[in-house]
């Protein structure tokens, strides 16, 4: 049975600010992580986000994951709602953004969207717009 926090009101806010993202070596298929992060109020899981700079499967996408880490809680599997977004470097406008509700995600186990955006919109146009 999946953990749920949902009715609750637990929410959280991860901010992982990468300098220079546009300059990234990754190859497609090719990701970096953020550091683990540790949520108590969904019983003390580990999780990190992972950046697709060129793209999981198509490299002129932008991938990004909430990866839930596998050596964390008892348990097995827990139901979330996420929001993963890319902001201007000002930190408060939205580039884009993606949501998904009511995810069961096991552990080791990552969800997130491999197409949230082109390469081209986030780290050229976009950028420029919000500089």
């Amino acid at each position: 049975m999946a953990a749920s926090n949902y009715e609750s009101g637990n929410h959280f806010t991860i901010t992982w600010r990468i300098e220079n993202a546009n300059f990234c070596w990754q190859k497609e298929g090719e990701h970096i992580s953020s550091p683990e992060f540790v949520v108590d109020t969904l019983e003390n899981t580990k999780w990190s986000l992972w950046l697709y700079p060129k793209g999981c499967r198509d490299g002129s996408h932008v991938g990004l994951f909430l990866h839930r880490e596998d050596s964390c809680s008892v348990v097995k599997d827990i139901e979330i709602d996420y929001e993963l977004s890319f902001m201007a470097a000002d930190g408060c406008s939205v580039l884009t953004t993606m949501k998904a509700s009511k995810h069961t995600v096991a552990k080791g186990q990552m969800m997130g969207f491999p197409n949230i955006e082109t390469w081209e919109n986030i780290f050229r146009l976009k950028s420029r717009v919000f500089a």
